[in-house]
């Protein structure tokens, strides 16, 4: 609902200025939420011509319009990779994707070091690429700025793994399947033994 309402809002304030780069930018967030890429992709284009020239520090919505056409990018080629796997695409489409991807988020990551989703993105742009290298150093920026960030943590377990490190993962939930689930080993509940005691996953 909110993110609806937001949408309603920034399609009345791009009805009074087209080229407003608060509504350009708002949207193409919105769009790439509701995983409708290729719109994410030309709104936040948009911005980015209408900000060519722009003196000074760059706007937020400049910032904001790189992160989001990396996002985009990125979630077009995961689409045109599993396409691949499939033998339904040429895995060039997904190459090109994955590079502009990672094009947009090193930009966004200049223009505000602090932008941890962007380091994130790219990291994950790394992976996907088999860069472990590259992958662990931009994980690491976030372990750094956020050592509890679970999400970066699997990741950057995967990228050692992946670039032959012995890794050991431990997930103290008891219900939580969320690592599970993310390493690929799915969901299983709980055993119990009859006296009452819980079988780790």
């Amino acid at each position: 609902q909110d993110i609806a309402e937001a949408e309603t809002l920034y399609q009345k304030v791009l009805e009074i200025d087209p080229e407003s780069l608060k509504g350009l930018a708002g949207s193409a967030e919105l769009y790439v939420l509701r995983t409708n890429y290729a719109e994410a992709i030309e709104a936040a284009s948009k911005v980015l011509e209408l900000s060519a020239g722009t003196e000074g520090s760059p706007p937020r919505e400049l910032i904001s319009a790189h992160f989001t056409l990396g996002r985009a990018y990125f979630a077009q080629a995961d689409e045109a990779s599993q396409q691949v796997g499939a033998n339904q695409q040429d895995p060039e489409i997904a190459k090109a994707l994955y590079a502009t991807a990672q094009e947009h988020l090193e930009k966004a990551t200049q223009l505000n070091s602090g932008l941890t989703g962007a380091f994130y993105s790219l990291g994950l742009v790394h992976l996907r690429q088999k860069n472990f290298q590259q992958a662990i150093s931009q994980f690491d920026i976030i372990i750094q700025r956020s050592p509890d960030h679970i999400p970066t943590l699997v990741n950057l377990a995967i990228a050692l793994s992946q670039s032959g490190a012995n890794v050991g993962l431990m997930d103290a939930d008891i219900l939580g399947p969320n690592i599970p689930m993310m390493v690929g080993l799915g969901f299983a509940p709980p055993h119990v033994t009859p006296d009452k005691k819980i079988i780790p996953f």
